[in-house]
């Protein structure tokens, strides 16, 4: 009898083996195509982005002459010291925006939600469907007795 015992558990752990198998290669599938769909995105936001960047420089090289021209009247012929203020206004902003946009950027989709879902469900299932190893008392006997 035990050893028809051993052969049930024997079986109940291969087919938990395999099943946690079959869950785990889903689950790297699942990754691979997420973090595929994420670098996707990712990658059209940045070029976007950089799209985006380089049509706003082509318009700031004038706008920034205009400043510097301005300010220089203005400043009584100072046109160095406006040069100076106008570069160090224009770098403190962009640096501000740059430093804001880079930190959003993990915080925005890399954190592959549909993977951490998916593993939480299957852990979910392993647990309330997982068989119950409660020995009764007469297994409890037969095993000390062997």
């Amino acid at each position: 009898m035990n050893r028809r015992n051993d052969r049930t558990i024997g079986l109940l752990f291969r087919d938990l083996l395999v099943g946690v198998q079959n869950m785990l290669l889903g689950e790297v599938q699942l990754i691979q195509t997420e973090l595929r769909r994420t670098a996707q995105v990712a990658r059209r936001r940045s070029m976007l982005a950089a799209l985006s960047f380089s049509v706003a420089l082509i318009g700031l090289i004038p706008l920034m002459g205009f400043l510097v021209l301005a300010l220089g009247k203005v400043m009584g012929e100072r046109y160095a010291l406006s040069s100076l203020i106008v570069g160090i206004f224009f770098l403190a902003t962009g640096s501000f925006f740059a430093f804001y946009f880079t930190r959003e950027i993990p915080l925005q989709g890399f954190f592959l939600p549909r993977t951490r879902e998916s593993l939480q469900q299957e852990a979910l299932l392993i647990f309330q469907r997982g068989p119950k190893f409660k020995p009764n008392q007469e297994q409890r006997q037969e095993k000390n007795a062997s």
